[in-house]
Formats: C-alpha cells, structure tokens, sequence
C-alpha cells in the first residue's frame, strides 16, 4: 500500500477497534467490513468480524470467516479457540473440544481454551473426561474458583456427592457471594438426603440474590420431599411468578399437585410445562399417567405408548407409569436401571457390615410410607402379627403420615419396634437402620408414588429384598431378591430382573384373615344400582382402565339387558369422561353407576350386592382383587405378559378357582357373558369360592409366615456364608412344601 493508503487504513483499523471497545457493535461491524473490502487477508479484520459475527447469531459465517483466517495461518491459536466457540454455540461439541486442543497444542498455558474444553466436554456428557481436564486446569491454578466450580459440578452429575460438596464449599471459600455455588451446594445437599442443610445454603444464595427463580423451585423440591407439600406449592408459585417459562417449577408443580390428587390442575401445569419446553420423557410420561386417571382418551395410543422412549434411552420413564401401558419385562427392566442411575451416588460411601453370630435372632426391618390406612397395611398387617419372635426381631420404619387410624395403631402394635423417619432426613434415616442392626431390609414401596428409594441405596442393611407394593423390578444394584410367586414371575424370566428372583408357595401376596366385613349388607337401593339386573363391578382405580376393555365393558352391557357397570368414583372427571365413552360406544350413561368410598369393612360388605368382577389389563387388580374374593364376589381375570398382568391368575389359583382366567381378550369376554347368561354356573363359583376362601392358600396366612420366613431365613444364610444372591434355590412344588437345593437347608 501507498503511505497514505496506509495511514487511511490504520486510522480505520483504530476506529474499528475504539467502536468495539464502546461496545458500539454495529459501527465496530461495519467498519471490519470496510477493512476486509480493502485488504481480504487481514487477521485482525478476520477474526474480529467472525466474533461479531457469532455474537449476533450468524455462526455459519463466523466459521466461514475464521476458516478464511485459518487458511492464512493455520497455527493461529486464537483462531481455533474462537473456531472452538463458535462451534459450542451449535451445538458441535466434540469438534470444538478438538479445536481447544489444537489451541492448546499450540499455547499450552492458553487457559481459557482449557476452561471452554471443560465446559464443551461437561455439555456433550463425557463427564469422566470432563473431571480430568478440570483436575488438570486446577494442577495449574489452585486457586481459581470457575475451575472448582467446574469440577465441582461434574462431580455432582457423577454421583459423587460428597466430592462435589468439598468441592462447593472451595468455590464459596474463594467468591463468598457466589449464589450459584450456594445454589448448587444446596442441591448436593438434598441429594446426600442433608434436607436442613440444603434449605440453608438456598437461603444463603436467595440473600445473594433475592429474584433467583431456581432456588425457590429446589427449596420446593425439598420440603416436598420432607413432605411439607403445601410450602412446597408456595415455593414453586414464586419460581413461576419470578420465571413463568420454567418448564422445570411447572414439571415439579405438576408432579405435585398429581401426588396429592389433584389431578386437573396437574393436567394443566404439565401441559405448561410441555409447552415451556420441560423434558418430554418425564413430563410427556407423567401428563399420560394423569390422563390415564382421568380416563382422558384422546390420543391414547401416543399418551400410552411410552415404551419407545425408554427403548431410545431419552430420559428417564417413571418406571410405575410404565407398569400401566403395555411393555415387556425387559422394556420394564431398562425402565428401571435407567432410573435406578439416580440413586447410584450413593454407593460410593456404602455401610459396612459384619457377621454375626448365627444363634442370634434375625432382625427384619420393613420400609413404607403406607403404615396407616392403605392398600399395604390391610395385606401385610398380619404376617407382621404373625412373625416367629423366637427367629425374628421385627421392626416397621415410616415415612409416611400418622393418619391415627386404627390400621395404625394395629401396625405399631405388631412390630417390636416401630419408628417414624418421615421427617428425618435420608442420611439421618440411613444410620438410624443401620445403628438398629437391621439384617434384613424389606422395601415394600419400590418405585411407587412417595417412595423414598434413596433409603436403601447406601445399603443400611446387609440383604435388601423388594416386596408387594412395587410389582416389578427396582433395576438397582442395591436390592438382592424380589419375593414373588411362579405365576407372576415364571423362573425363565429372572434374566429380566435385577434382583434374585424369590418364588413364594401359591401366591406372592400376603393377606389379612382378619379383615372385617361389615355384618349389614346394603340393599342395591342404598348401592344407587337398579332392583334387577346383572351387576358387573370393577372397583380398581381409574388408571387402570383402559379404552380397550371399557369396549369390552360396553360390549357386555349391550349384550346383557338391564345390566349395570359399577365403579369406583375416583374423580369427577373420570366419572364424567368415562359416561361420554359409553355414550360413544352406544350405551346409557346412566348404566354406569360410581360407588363412593368407604370404610374398609363397608366397602368390603357392598361386594355381595355385585355379580362378578371385572378384571383389567395390563394392570390387575392387586388389593382389589383378593378383596373382592375375601368378601365372596367372583373375579373374572385375563392374563398378561408382565407381573402386574398376571397378579390375578395367582390370586384365582391359590384360592383354586383357575376356571375364572382367561388367557386372551377374546376369552375374557366370552367368559364374562357366559357367566351373565348362565346365572346357575356363577352360584356354583360363588358357593365354591365360599368354600374355599378359608380353606386354600390365598388367605391362609400361617402357611404364608412360614413360607416366607423361611425365604428370609435362607437369605440370611447366604449372607452369612458369604454367598452371593445367586446362589438361593428355593422352588415352589405345590402345597405348602418348600425344596432346598443342595447348598444347604434354613437354620432353625
């Protein structure tokens, strides 16, 4: 260039450089532009232009400009790290993180490369590589908080809790106000179950920043898991009032309202939160299941069709809400071991226990949030009366609320040892189990709504074993055996289960032979069912219905004049909804006829003003239907392909009325109306259904004692001989026998 070319383009280049130093974009952009027009291979012009570029949205020619300068100078530095960054900002992560090194092969001490690496390595989930390169960065500066910061949060999405808290804390140390430290600190907390101490770092962070929308939806998280729902509410109202596009408050605000039954708001807020942007596998997953209880059709195939997700590996299905659609045992077991990953933290500080003496007696814990008035206590309350206190020492562990029911105290009363951990945080509960000695661990929750896995997963007891609430498996490396039965878990079926699978004599479930019938029997008037007519029944909860058997259902009621469907009213907008399905399908709606809730030994009475339960598929009738046997009404079954299907074929078998399973849909409804029709072989399963209800295994509950204790008498030996779940054989032959393989029989 000429010297007053020159000068011109000097003065430009200083021009261009004092704008962006303004901060005035626009001028600085147009004037990088007018040098590229004069010299098309100026660096400086270049690379300016491509950062400006990028910062207003246009990485495609941000990357088109830097390759320009790249070209030039391929060992530009500063060219591959904002090449790097451009790359972040789409999304590339694993071609950025390949500029970082190349800028760092070319200046090793370029940190800020080795901060965005960090970042971009964290963003595509490669955590392990992730923690290196933030362990590496800190070798070089100890002492710089981004860099714990760092560290200290891929830690926490490694599981690695109490690394991740050491870590929080160094952040804080070095930048005091730093809310976002406080914020994270508080939420590794919660999930190291330190529930006092979280809120207190949240309140720190909120006194850093006063309109901080996310701790007030993680306080939320916290005081609903300390069963504090209606602060929880409030919490998760400021958040949204703070940050209405929160797909996350409105997911939890959702997820809570479902939990307290509150399920039309629940409706809307997950839509909310869908359309907000929330994560479709939990959200779209939860908003099916509530839909499902408000029998909300439209679109059901998609709102069911949940599998496909858990197949893809897109997040994590609640494995129950899988439960419900139709799926397989190995779709339920990638269900589970996708969710059970939030729990395996835990297991890098588990407890450590020893043998004992085998002449001790062994200590058998049970852990629920359902020891009051609920479907668990009416089946186990009395296998906890009955256990041998010479073999065992028995002990209940609640997290649940006190309803001061007689369910309650009945519980409290049949244990050696009760105590209430509900407002005792996790870690807290952990070391009070395992300061109790706890041999035997029994979970009788799983993956069921309020369930407070976290519990188990430091491993407070020595065996673990899932039973009745959950039917299906936990998929964690934490529970040792799951009791159940041949018929709801055929043996060939253990390689879809985490746990060793346990088979129980007759039929998994327990039952009380002393649940009271009340002794006055309704009339159909006081029922609101019709003087005449068949009367089908199915008092199992709304979710489990579903369009394909409510056809069924419908199909029945058309071919049996004047008879009536009777179901449970579980809320207005199922009763409603399902009297519009019926009207769609052709029939009155006043043919339906919803019973309310009751007392136990009321609602166990109204069953003999009933005909013939109806069953559901993919989920049975689990307390529904051994209720409905305890008070004499025959249950009409059809058998599926996954425990929660097959639940009412056992309970049909050991109470030795199999003719009443059918093994198709087909079956099922043909069966139905035959019964209907043929009112002479219905009195025949009725009378001897009456027969046997005392007499065959189903309620026999001395038989189940002994049967069970036995299966955690044969645990603990294993245990104790430091042989591994895998080694139980214990098989059911039929009768009340039970076969030990050749490793050896149950101490006595």
């Amino acid at each position: 260039m000429r010297a007053v070319a020159v000068t011109a383009y000097s003065n430009l280049l200083l021009r261009a450089q004092q704008a962006l130093d303004a901060g005035n974009q626009n001028r600085a952009e147009h004037l990088y532009r007018q040098l590229l027009r004069a010299n098309p291979t100026d660096p400086q012009a270049l690379l300016q232009s491509a950062i400006l570029s990028a910062q207003r949205g246009r990485q495609c020619e941000a990357l088109s400009l830097i390759d320009r300068l790249l070209a030039l100078r391929p060992a530009s530095h500063e060219a591959h790290f904002y090449r790097g960054a451009v790359l972040d900002e789409m999304g590339r992560f694993a071609e950025a993180v390949a500029e970082y090194d190349q800028a760092l092969q070319l200046q090793p001490d370029y940190h800020q490369a080795l901060h965005n690496r960090g970042v971009s390595l964290t963003a595509a989930g490669q955590l392990v590589a992730a923690l290196e390169n933030w362990t590496c960065a800190l070798a070089l500066s100890p002492s710089n908080a981004e860099w714990h910061f760092g560290r200290a949060y891929v830690l926490s999405e490694l599981g690695r809790f109490q690394d991740a808290l050491i870590g929080y804390n160094r952040v804080i140390a070095l930048q005091p106000e730093n809310a976002v430290a406080h914020n994270n600190k508080g939420n590794v907390l919660k999930e190291l179950g330190q529930y006092s101490g979280a809120l207190g770092s949240y309140s720190k962070a909120l006194a850093l920043r006063p309109d901080y929308p996310d701790v007030f939806n993680n306080i939320g998280n916290v005081l609903k898991e300390m069963g504090r729902h209606q602060d929880a509410l409030a919490n998760y109202d400021t958040a949204i009032k703070l940050k209405p596009t929160s797909a996350v408050a409105r997911f939890n605000r959702g997820n809570l309202l479902c939990e307290d039954g509150r399920l039309e708001e629940a409706q809307e807020e997950l839509q909310r939160a869908l359309q907000a942007g929330a994560d479709l596998s939990q959200a779209g997953a939860l908003l099916a299941y509530v839909r499902m209880c408000l029998c909300d059709w439209v679109d059901f195939p998609k709102s069911a069709a949940l599998v496909d997700r858990v197949r893809r590996g897109q997040g994590s299905v609640p494995p129950l809400i899988l439960l419900t659609s139709p799926s397989s045992p190995a779709d339920q077991l990638t269900c589970a071991q996708q969710w059970a990953d939030a729990f395996s933290a835990a297991k890098q500080a588990r407890f450590a226990h020893a043998r004992r003496p085998s002449s001790e007696k062994i200590r058998l814990g049970y852990l629920s949030a359902d020891f009051h008035n609920h479907a668990t206590s009416f089946l186990i309350v009395e296998l906890l009366e009955r256990h041998s206190r010479r073999q065992f020492e028995v002990a209940a562990y609640s997290y649940g609320p006190d309803d001061g029911s007689n369910m309650r105290d009945r519980i409290i009363k049949a244990v050696d040892r009760f105590v209430d951990v509900r407002r005792l945080d996790s870690a807290t509960a952990q070391e009070r189990i395992y300061q109790d000695g706890i041999d035997i661990l029994v979970d009788l929750k799983g993956y069921c709504r309020g369930a407070r896995t976290r519990l188990l997963a430091r491993r407070p007891a020595p065996v673990q074993v899932n039973f009745l609430g959950y039917p299906g498996t936990m998929g964690a490396d934490f529970i040792d055996y799951i009791l159940v039965d041949s018929y709801v878990v055929p043996a060939e079926e253990q390689p879809w289960y985490r746990e060793r699978i346990v088979q129980l004599p007759h039929c998994y479930q327990p039952n009380d032979s002393r649940r009271e019938i009340a002794s006055k029997t309704p009339s159909r008037a006081e029922c609101h069912l019709p003087d005449a007519g068949f009367v089908f029944c199915c008092f199992n909860a709304t979710h489990k219905i579903t369009p394909e058997f409510f056809s069924i259902w419908m199909r029945m009621l058309a071919a049996v004049p004047g008879s009536v469907l009777w179901l449970l009213s579980d809320n207005p907008t199922a009763e409603r909804n399902l009297r519009r399905e019926a009207v769609a399908r052709g029939i009155a709606s006043e043919r339906l006829v919803f019973a309310s809730h009751l007392p136990l030994a009321d609602h166990l009475a109204r069953h003999k003003v009933a005909d013939l339960f109806l069953d559901t598929l993919p989920y049975n009738a689990h307390t529904t239907g051994s209720d409905a046997l305890w008070a004499g009404l025959p249950v009409l079954t059809c058998v599926g392909t996954t425990f929660p299907g097959r639940v009412g074929e056992s309970l049909l078998r050991a109470v030795k009325l199999p003719e009443l399973v059918a093994s198709s849909v087909e079956d099922y409804e043909a069966l139905g109306l035959k019964l209907a029709r043929e009112p002479g072989l219905l009195r025949e399963l009725r009378h001897r259904l009456a027969e046997n209800r005392l007499a065959k295994p189903l309620f026999d509950i001395a038989a189940y004692t002994r049967a069970i204790e036995a299966a955690y008498m044969r645990m603990w030996d294993l245990w104790q001989s430091g042989l591994s779940p895998e080694s139980f054989r214990l098989n059911e032959v039929g009768n009340d026998n039970i076969v030990w393989s050749a490793i050896g029989s149950p101490s006595p």
